[in-house]
C-alpha cells in the first residue's frame, strides 16, 4: 500500500472521535487489512476509547494514572509495535478528556447520536423528529439530537435528499465541509463530496439560509440552486440540474440530452449498467421514466430511436446505426 496522506496515530484519533471523511475512512480500513499487527494496534487503541466510554461522570480523572495503566499492559506484554507509542499516551489522555466531557453534555443537553451510511447503495432513512433523509451512494450522515431541546445539526459527508417534516418545532442545520445549510420549512439536496471543489444545495420547496461560520452567504428559495466554492471562498446562485435527486426517486427528464449523457446519467443510480455502441453515443433522446426498472427503460430508449436492446444478465446492451 502507498504512504498514508495521513500520520497514522493523527488517523486513528480521528476516527475514534467520528471526525473522518469517508475518503480517511477507508484509507484507515485499507491500512488495518494490511496485516494481523496493524488491526491489533487499532484494536488496542479502540478498547482504551471504549472502556473509558464506562467511566461514571462522577469519577475523578487521572490522565497520568490512566496512561501508567496503558504503558504497564504494553510492558507485559512485550510485543513490538509499529509505531512510536507516544500516541497511547495522547489516546489515553484525549480519551479520557473527550468521555468526561462527553458524560457531562449527556447529562445536562442530553444529546443522541445518530449514524447513517451508504455504501454501494442508496438509503432512506427517517429520524425521530420525522424528517426523511435519502442518502446516494458513498455518503455518510452524523446526527446530533438534542432531546428536549430545539436544535439538530446534521454533519454531511457526500450527497443526501431532506424532506422536512412540517410539523417539527426543532432547528435544523445541515453541516457540508465548512458551509451550514438552515432549514426554514423545506424539501431540499445537498451535495458535498469532499474530493469535489464545490457543495451545491438545490432547494425544491420552502426556504433555506446557505452560509459558512464567517459569511453571510444566501438565502434559497424553492427552484433555486446554490453553490459554495471551496477554494474561492465564494457563493453564487445557479439554474438547478433536472435530475438532482434523481438518485432518490428515480425520476428522469431528459431533452434532447445524447444517449451517452443519459446512459452516464442511470448508471449512476441503478446497479445493472446500459452499455451502448459507441456509433450511437451521439444520439438525441427526449423521454421521461418515474422509476421503471433498468430493463424497461433501456427497451424504451431503443424504440424510440430505433435501435435493439439485449438483456445480457448483468448489463443491458443497446446497439444499432448512427443516427441521422
Amino acid at each position: 500500500m502507498s504512504k498514508l496522506p495521513y500520520d497514522i496515530d493523527e488517523l486513528i484519533g480521528k476516527y475514534l472521535h467520528a471526525e473522518t471523511t469517508l475518503q480517511e475512512a477507508e484509507w484507515l480500513l485499507q491500512w488495518r487489512k494490511e496485516n494481523e499487527a496493524n488491526e491489533k494496534y487499532f484494536n488496542q487503541l479502540k478498547t482504551i476509547f471504549e472502556r473509558a466510554a464506562q467511566v461514571k461522570s462522577d469519577r475523578v480523572y487521572n490522565t497520568d494514572a490512566a496512561w501508567q495503566k496503558v504503558a504497564q499492559h504494553i510492558d507485559q506484554k512485550k510485543t513490538r509495535t509499529l509505531f512510536p507509542t507516544q500516541f497511547l499516551r495522547y489516546a489515553a489522555a484525549i480519551s479520557v478528556l473527550f468521555i468526561s466531557g462527553w458524560l457531562l453534555y449527556q447529562q445536562f443537553i442530553k444529546v443522541e447520536r445518530l449514524n447513517v451510511t451508504a455504501e454501494n447503495a442508496i438509503v432512506k432513512d427517517t429520524l425521530p423528529d420525522g424528517t426523511t433523509v435519502v442518502l446516494n451512494k458513498q455518503s455518510a450522515l452524523a446526527i446530533e439530537l438534542k432531546r428536549g431541546g430545539s436544535k439538530k445539526l446534521l454533519k454531511l459527508n457526500g450527497e443526501a435528499k431532506f424532506i422536512v417534516s412540517n410539523e417539527k418545532s426543532d432547528e435544523l442545520i445541515v453541516q457540508a465541509g465548512e458551509t451550514f445549510i438552515k432549514d426554514i420549512g423545506t424539501v431540499f439536496n445537498v451535495k458535498a463530496y469532499p474530493e469535489q471543489n464545490t457543495i451545491e444545495v438545490t432547494v425544491l420547496d420552502g426556504e433555506v439560509m446557505f452560509y459558512t461560520a464567517d459569511q453571510k452567504g444566501i438565502t434559497l428559495k424553492a427552484g433555486m440552486k446554490g453553490l459554495y466554492n471551496k477554494n474561492l471562498k465564494s457563493f453564487a446562485i445557479d439554474k438547478p440540474d433536472t435530475n438532482v435527486v434523481a438518485y432518490a426517486n428515480r425520476n428522469f427528464v431528459f431533452e434532447e440530452t445524447s444517449l451517452a449523457e443519459v446512459v452516464q446519467a442511470l448508471n449512476a443510480i441503478y446497479e445493472k449498467p446500459i452499455k451502448v455502441d459507441d456509433a450511437i453515443k451521439n444520439c438525441k433522446v427526449t423521454v421521461t421514466f418515474e422509476g421503471e426498472e433498468i430493463e424497461t427503460i433501456a427497451e424504451i430508449i431503443a424504440e424510440t430511436l430505433g435501435l435493439t436492446f439485449e438483456d445480457k444478465g448483468d448489463s443491458v446492451l443497446l446497439k444499432g446505426n448512427a443516427c441521422q
